[in-house]
Order: C-alpha cells, then structure tokens, then sequence
C-alpha cells in the first residue's frame, strides 16, 4: 500500500513541476482542450450505454445530464 501512496505522490509531483514550467499561453488552452476531451468522453459514454448512434439524440441526452449536474451543485 505504501508503494502505491509513493507512486500517486511521485505522478503528482511530475505533473506540479511540468505545469510551474508551461508557458502561460499553454495553460490558459489547457481548460478548453481539457474540456473539450471531457465532453467528447461523455458522448461517447452516452451513446454505448444507452446505445444510440444518433448525434442530437446524444447530444440532447448529454444536455439533460448536465443540467442535472447543474442542479446538485447548485443545492450544495
């Protein structure tokens, strides 16, 4: 268990150094690109499980989702 707590600490550490050492211009893209691949993982999730290849089908469902989301953080 202890080898595993040191690894967590090590791979967070690396990503800390890397990001004190990206360019500012870099960081402000990475909150876009970063979202944007979160949004595409989410459709992507959506259609297998609900088994639907259809775009704005997935896409209206990807919406309710988050509405949800909107939602229950709002109530916090």
């Amino acid at each position: 268990m202890e080898e595993i707590s040191e690894q967590v600490e090590n791979i967070y550490r690396r990503r800390v150094l890397r990001a004190r050492e990206m360019d500012p211009m870099e960081k402000m893209w990475d909150g876009p690109r970063l979202f944007e691949g979160v949004v595409r993982r989410m459709r992507a999730g959506i259609s297998a499980q609900l088994k639907i290849t259809d775009e704005r089908s997935v896409d209206g469902e990807l919406h309710r989702r988050l509405t949800i989301l909107r939602q229950l953080q709002a109530t916090r």
